[in-house]
């Protein structure tokens, strides 16, 4: 006899199986509950907010999907809802533009009962009719291009172009960020992206934009002289991260959540950046 929790699960798939995707179930192991920090880098941070997340299909934990065993799966948020929008990441779904579709990036409630999949996420892993013309979008491997920046988030590469990361509009995964941005990097401590225009900032968890945001770049610390940011790197050993303004560079080491301990002014960038400590 199938278990309440089998039962959504095939309920999820028969919501897949009018795309061209086949299904095979190998172990009752789809997804899991985990809380707080649970080993992946992306800690759940309580009740609210971030109610799970999923990585792209992929080595080792790609494909996986976790849920925050804090929540509370009711009328409010509905476990089908939230666990078919996240195994769509994981089968390799990008975030929608389509208010109607399931991978919209804003949660809103639908009858599980009676769901039924939108055609825009039927034809998400792979069109049953071929469409209007895509826009045209940037050739990564083109050599001459010249990319706005280049961030990871939860295991995958993300590469900045005008208004697009790769061939996703910016706005399909965070509608709150500006577009044209200089510069951006994850930070997987926080579990955030942060996004650099101007002389602003904009943090996202997830895809949700943090309270608070944007801030002025100074909020890190940075000289008030400083009009736009090139390029963030985060490093994951030293826990730092390094601003670049024209030939200088910054590095900032965190105490706490938007809190900035000191930022220094390092050195020129003829030097050797392996030379920072």
């Amino acid at each position: 006899m199938l278990s309440s929790i089998n039962k959504k699960i095939l309920t999820l798939i028969s919501a897949f199986l009018k795309s061209l995707l086949y299904f095979i179930i190998i172990c009752d192991n789809v997804g899991t509950t985990r809380n707080k920090a649970h080993g992946d880098g992306y800690p759940f941070d309580g009740p609210n907010e971030i109610l799970a997340h999923a990585f792209a299909p992929g080595d080792g934990i790609g494909g996986d999907a976790h849920f925050d065993e804090d929540e509370t799966f009711t009328f409010r948020y509905v476990l089908f809802m939230v666990a078919a929008h996240e195994f769509g990441h994981s089968l390799g779904l990008s975030h929608s533009n389509d208010p109607g579709a399931l991978m919209y990036p804003v949660y809103s409630y639908s009858n599980s009962d009676t769901y039924v999949l939108p055609r825009d996420d039927v034809n998400g892993p792979g069109p049953v009719n071929p469409g209007p013309t895509a826009p045209t979008t940037p050739d990564a491997c083109d050599s001459t291009m010249v990319l706005d920046a280049v961030a990871t988030m939860r295991g995958e590469m993300l590469f900045f172009k005008d208004s697009t990361p790769v061939q996703t509009l910016i706005s399909a995964n965070w509608p709150d960020a500006p577009v044209n941005i200089d510069a951006a990097y994850e930070s997987q401590q926080l579990d955030r992206v942060l996004l650099f225009k101007d002389q602003k900032v904009w943090a996202f968890s997830g895809y949700d934009l943090v309270s608070g945001y944007p801030k002025p770049i100074s909020s890190f610390g940075l000289p008030k002289t400083v009009k736009r940011v090139d390029a963030a790197l985060y490093d994951e050993q030293s826990g730092k991260t390094l601003f670049f303004v024209g030939s200088e560079y910054y590095r900032c080491v965190p105490l706490r959540p938007e809190k900035i301990r000191q930022l220094i002014f390092i050195q020129q960038l003829t030097s050797c950046i392996t030379n920072v400590r």
